[in-house]
């Protein structure tokens, strides 16, 4: 039966469809057997499957040979987006995006002289200005180490021979650093030139290094030319770094500068003998001083005597007051209601001794009143006095801290029994800058009272005269606390092993600091490259130091000179001072011109059972002659004393020179004579 209502496509269209299949399944196989459908089309040409791999192979193996190849290779980079990119960051604000190609030509030379993309920069930056290191100090001291540091120090064992004692002479080198300086230099503008950007300076900037060179003294004395010193054994340093350094180094240099902190700039030394560990304060202890801080300790002294003489005149005065008053029955008010605190006075209830200042005629102030006014004003000056001599101490050293203590000065002594009281106190300030951890501020609670206080000192608001001056003990440690930027003082310092004793040398000093512009050459304009071709950037040199002798193992000062009209009658006193395995020895010796100063001694076993130990004073210098100078008497002779050095210069001695002496008695004191 014919079905009804269905057309021809209908009824046929199962085979349209395997039909259209089939023509489909026979055109791809065709176009498989026909063409190359897996072809790869590598620089026009077409390779199979198979042929791939090996012309890989062959181009990696020619980009190889081009990386190691002394010469430049040119490679397509984007490099005006990346610099547009790094300048919107250095920039304080962020303006609108100009048109960027996003593909641009860029030289990227790979070799061994510049690592980098070549720049494209035509402005100018401002380069780094440090300010010069000042007030350098040059010291030479003998040590004698801890037998562990030579154990654990192959390099520094090569120094000796033999069994312990190690004896070591060394030359401290420091200057102060002034960090607030270098960030107002930094910031500074320069005419025709952009100021470094503020994120490379903040991010980057540190002390990395202290460098120090030396010059030795020729026997005609002339200097030899400079040579760098080195760092010693064991010492916290990233110098080997930054000689070697490439851009990629950065964040590990600039990690362990901050994982040794200030052993970067202020590098640690040897542990002694004794198990001391060292520290700056023994070279502070043993430099001589200069004759500005002489002079200035002379005047800080005398203002100190000062303040003394005019504290006792006023303990004098007031104790003559209490004893000269005697009380009148009755219990003493409650005391004075200032800052005196407990001191006593007839505020409150109680007789008191009538107040006769209130009858008609007499003058307000009264002669007791007006003479202990008059010493408190002689107080306060002596006070300002001494204030001022400080602070000129300290803007000659700002790390001076030998201060007088406290007990240089009188105490007030004011802790009086007697019942009763005195006249409410009058409020006294003391100059601008005082202490104020004594007490209150003056002499309130109490004017010349009796039970609680006195005057206000003993048990109340107490004398600021009571407390010692303020010193400069821990300053270096709060100055530590500040950053590199904040802090206008710092000390730097770094240590010579390797000079020989005897021998003269003058010293100067740099500061190394990271250098902001090192791995960015592509900022840089091209008249600028060179300052990116260092991690490492210095300070200016300090000035040279004035000739330092080394310490060589004996040491001699002159303590007497006479001189005499006829040459065989002239004479010198000298201590010379030996350091052998660990230990100074002193001995005097008296010469004539021509004669050598020093000899041999021995001496007695330091124990019983023990053997003598012979020590040698020999110094190689000679007594020349005796020259008297004007101004001095037949009992007090004015004179300097010639001698003849080992390496053949001549020196004068003035045996007076308190830098001189100051050396002598720390040595004195270290051979246990002092």
């Amino acid at each position: 039966m014919k079905p009804k209502g269905i057309n021809l496509f209908e009824q046929h269209v199962e085979k349209i469809v395997i039909g259209v299949a089939a023509v489909i399944v026979l055109g791809l196989a065709a176009k498989a057997f026909l063409t190359e459908p897996n072809a790869v089309n590598l620089d026009g040409t077409k390779l199979a499957p198979s042929e791939v791999d090996e012309v890989l192979a062959n181009k990696a193996r020619q980009l190889d040979a081009k990386v190691n190849s002394p010469t430049s290779l040119e490679v397509e980079s984007v490099g005006r987006l990346t610099d547009w990119l790094e300048q919107q960051h250095d920039s304080p604000s962020l303006p609108e995006a100009p048109p960027v190609a996003l593909v641009a030509p860029v030289t990227y030379k790979i070799g061994s002289e510049n690592a980098g993309f070549a720049s494209t920069a035509t402005e100018m930056y401002a380069e780094v200005a440090a300010p010069q290191p000042k007030n350098l100090q040059v010291t030479s001291l003998d040590y004698t180490i801890d037998p562990a540091e030579v154990t654990e120090l192959p390099e520094l064992a090569s120094r000796f021979e033999g069994e312990p004692p190690y004896d070591i002479h060394a030359v401290h080198v420091s200057a102060e650093f002034d960090g607030k300086a270098l960030r107002s230099a930094l910031s500074s503008l320069v005419e025709n030139r952009k100021p470094i950007p503020s994120q490379w300076v903040d991010q980057d900037m540190a002390i990395v290094d202290v460098v120090v060179e030396r010059q030795q003294m020729l026997p005609d004395g002339s200097w030899s030319s400079p040579e760098s010193v080195s760092t010693i054994p064991g010492q916290l340093s990233v110098r080997d770094r930054l000689e070697k350094a490439a851009p990629r180094d950065k964040d590990e240099i600039l990690r362990n500068v901050a994982t040794y902190g200030s052993g970067v700039y202020q590098p640690g030394f040897f542990t002694l003998a004794d198990g001391t560990e060292w520290s700056y304060d023994i070279v502070k202890a043993a430099a001589p001083k200069s004759p500005e801080v002489l002079d200035a300790e002379r005047r800080l002294q005398l203002a100190w005597r000062e303040v003394g003489r005019t504290q006792a005149a006023l303990d004098r005065f007031l104790k003559q007051q209490a004893e000269r008053k005697q009380p009148i029955g009755g219990e003493s008010g409650g005391g004075g209601t200032g800052k005196g605190g407990k001191s006593g006075g007839f505020e409150g209830g109680g007789n008191e001794v009538p107040d006769e200042s209130k009858d008609a005629g007499r003058p307000k102030e009264t002669l007791e009143e007006r003479t202990e006014r008059r010493l408190n004003e002689a107080i306060a000056a002596a006070r300002t006095a001494y204030d001022e001599a400080k602070k000129a101490l300290l803007a000659i050293d700002p790390e001076y801290s030998e201060f007088p203590d406290a007990t240089a000065a009188p105490q007030d002594g004011r802790n009086y029994s007697q019942p009763g009281g005195g006249a409410k106190g009058r409020e006294y300030l003391p100059p601008e800058g005082m202490p104020d951890e004594a007490g209150g501020t003056g002499f309130e609670g109490g004017g010349s009272g009796f039970e609680g206080g006195g005057s206000g000192f003993e048990g109340g608001g107490g004398s600021k005269f009571n407390a010692p001056p303020p010193t400069a003990k821990g300053m270096g440690q709060s100055a530590a606390a500040k950053s590199l930027f904040e802090n206008p003082s710092i000390r730097v310092w770094s240590h010579d092993i390797t000079a020989e004793p005897g021998s003269t040398y003058r010293y100067r000093l740099a500061v190394g600091l990271y250098n902001p512009f090192f791995g960015r050459e592509s900022r840089l304009a091209e008249s600028q490259q060179n300052l990116a071709s260092s991690a490492r950037v210095l300070s200016p040199w300090t000035d040279w130091s004035e000739p330092v002798r080394v310490n060589p193992p004996q040491q001699f000062f002159a303590v007497t000179g006479i001189y005499n009209e006829s040459v065989e009658d002239r004479s010198a006193s000298f201590e010379v001072y030996s350091f052998t395995r660990g230990q100074h020895r002193v001995m005097t010796v008296t010469v004539r011109p021509g004669e050598p100063i020093g000899e041999k001694r021995t001496f007695p076993p330091a124990e019983t059972g023990g053997e003598s130990q012979e020590v040698d004073f020999f110094t190689g210098a000679t007594l020349l002659d005796v020259v008297q100078l004007d101004g001095g008497s037949a009992l007090n002779q004015r004179v300097q004393i010639l001698v003849a050095m080992p390496d053949g210069s001549i020196q004068i001695i003035d045996p007076s020179d308190p830098r001189i002496e100051a050396e002598r008695q720390r040595l004195r004191a270290l051979a246990g004579r002092a």
